[in-house]
């Protein structure tokens, strides 16, 4: 990027950050500033209601992350606010510009800026809603990207890194890792884990030995095996566990402590015990079903050497099956359908199929045109109803599709682009 160019960038974020500190409510970042002024206070009782701003509002990350974010506690509020706006700005624009390299330099970079583009735009609300409350999943999406562009160009340690460090703050990076084992990368894998068990001890030299194994057992029952009275008040789950449990049976949101204002969707009124099941081996199917075509698809040789060309196939799919199957996924999680969409949109100006448009259509239906409609009601009414999530889905059968009928792609690469450490 030229100089100029970096400039007017760094002018524009630092603008776009003030906005946010002015008029955003950055409700989860106020939990991290309010967690990370009790552990400066002496406190270590990490996952205690009082620990940052309530039993809703609590701190629910590893305790690695706190200590990552002590530097913005030592900061006034606002300016906290503002620094913490200009990482996560910075680190998503580094992320898509590189993505848009990468996959430019491997296709055809004449005819990917429109697309990425247009990517960007069908993404938006979720980046914005994500802006919005300052959540840090902003900035794991971005570190969890640019690990994906450094490792296909072959930097093997600083993607590692990255990788390690996005799962050390939210784990949901770490359903990807299967990807690699198929593909064989045991190094980068091992690099990872590697880095990872560091970045997971080093909290020792803070909280002792004992210590920090405690708070990550406390972290695991806290978050990763949550309370019912988390599932009840936090954020819709617009996972597939999520929509099978409003699908299948009554929720009692007179319950919730806040935002009541939802309406039942089910069809039938089974146990939550079965619901659960259910929900669960849809999850499993998912998983299997997204690693199960990948592992075909790696392993038939009539494809050859030139099978890197669909590693942004896989990727995407990859993406799309964390955020149907990860554990208590909201509308946040959503903003990482900027990469597959991005996918769609090549394969479909490439071979002009229905099904990539078709899964395009869903989703500009559910990102541009519902939020459009007035009405508070309305809105959680689309939300209860899982309107994101079928648009996820739809990308999703889409790239399935697509992966299974390789051989109707057409995709103008030369063999000397494709390439993977």
């Amino acid at each position: 990027m030229r100089p100029r160019n970096i400039l007017i960038t760094a002018c524009v974020i630092a603008l776009a950050a003030a906005y946010i500190t002015a008029y955003f409510p950055a409700q989860d970042f106020a939990v991290y500033y309010t967690a990370g002024n009790s552990l400066l206070q002496g406190r270590t009782d990490l996952y205690s209601p009082d620990f940052a701003n309530g039993p809703l509002m609590d701190y629910r990350y590893p305790p690695g992350f706190l200590l990552l974010f002590v530097p913005f506690v030592l900061l006034p509020a606002n300016a906290a606010v503002f620094c913490w706006a200009v990482l996560t700005l910075s680190l998503l624009v580094i992320a898509f510009l590189l993505y848009k390299s990468v996959f430019s330099e491997t296709l055809d970079s004449e005819r990917t800026k429109l697309l990425f583009f247009l990517a960007a735009l069908l993404s938006l609300k979720y980046v914005l809603i994500a802006l919005k409350y300052q959540n840090v999943h902003l900035i794991v999406l971005s570190l969890f990207v640019i690990a994906l562009c450094l490792w296909i160009k072959g930097k093997l340690l600083p993607a590692a890194a990255l990788m390690a460090l996005a799962i050390s703050i939210k784990v949901f990076p770490v359903l990807a890792m299967p990807y690699f084992l198929i593909k064989r990368q045991w190094k980068f894998a091992a690099m990872t884990g590697a880095i990872l068990a560091i970045l997971v001890i080093l909290p020792s030299f803070f909280f002792g030995v004992s210590g920090n194994i405690d708070l990550h057992r406390q972290w695991f029952s806290h978050v990763i095996t949550p309370s019912a009275y988390h599932v009840t008040n936090g954020p819709v789950d617009l996972s597939v566990q999520g929509q099978v449990r409003r699908y299948f049976s009554e929720v009692n949101y007179a319950e919730r402590e806040n935002d009541r204002d939802y309406r039942n969707i089910n069809l039938t009124s089974f146990e939550p015990v079965q619901v659960g099941a259910a929900g669960l081996v849809s999850a499993v199917l998912i998983f299997a079903a997204t690693f199960g075509v990948i592992l075909f698809h790696s392993r038939n040789r009539a494809i050859g050497p030139i099978n890197t060309r669909f590693v942004f196939h896989e990727l995407g799919l990859v993406i799309c099956m964390m955020v149907l199957v990860g554990p208590r996924t909201n509308i946040i999680y959503m903003s990482a359908i900027v990469l597959p969409i991005t996918v769609l949109l090549y394969s479909w100006k490439t071979r002009r199929s229905w099904v990539p448009a078709a899964a395009l259509v869903v989703v500009f239906i559910a990102s541009v045109v519902l939020p459009l409609i007035p009405g508070a009601k309305t809105q959680r009414l689309f939300l209860v109803f899982g309107t994101d999530f079928f648009a996820v889905l739809a990308v999703w059968i889409a790239l399935l599709w697509m992966l299974i009928g390789y051989r109707r792609l057409v995709i103008p690469l030369s063999d000397d682009k494709a390439h993977l450490p």
